[in-house]
């Protein structure tokens, strides 16, 4: 991957936007990077884990390739991005993934007033009940359907985002 720009960052990690080589085609590349845990130092490419924040990167850095898994999963759903490979390096995780052109439906909410007519709410509403649906089906639970994390792209396509907080349903009955 040739990485470019950041094109966002969170609690979480930071998002890249980069050319995939093999498929060449442009991608994201989301880095798990939480800024209170780790450190870079310039012009290097290995995190620095504090010695206090390592059990703690450990659990969360196996809860960001749980989601890269949760994600791959549905890679034909027209409304999850699709995952194209997850890997770990530089002493951290990495999550290769479509690259979406759009912005957040918190964003378009701004920029519309803070409101949405009903013809778009009800066509974003569909798109993530579907993808819902479709992890709800395979018994995960998303927990964080947000303004945040679905995403308008262009051609009239709603991507639901951030499955970091995703769990397996419980499937037993009491």
């Amino acid at each position: 991957y040739i990485v470019g720009e950041v094109v966002g960052a969170g609690g979480f990690g930071i998002v890249y936007k980069a050319w995939d080589t093999k498929l060449e085609t442009i991608v994201a590349v989301k880095e798990f990077f939480i800024s209170r845990l780790v450190t870079r130092a310039e012009g290097l490419k290995n995190v620095i884990i504090s010695k206090n924040s390592k059990d703690e990167f450990d659990y969360r850095k196996e809860r960001f390739l749980a989601e890269a898994k949760n994600m791959a999963k549905f890679g034909s759903h027209r409304s999850i991005p699709n995952v194209f490979e997850f890997f770990e390096e530089n002493n951290t995780a990495y999550i290769v993934m479509e690259f979406l052109d759009g912005i957040s439906v918190k964003e378009f909410m701004k920029q519309e007033g803070g409101k949405l007519d009903m013809e778009t709410a009800l066509e974003i509403a569909f798109a993530v009940s579907e993808a819902l649906q479709e992890i709800h089906d395979a018994s995960i639970l998303h927990r964080d359907i947000s303004p945040d994390n679905v995403f308008l792209c262009e051609g009239n396509k709603v991507k639901v985002l951030d499955f970091g907080a995703a769990r397996l349903s419980d499937t037993e009955k009491e």
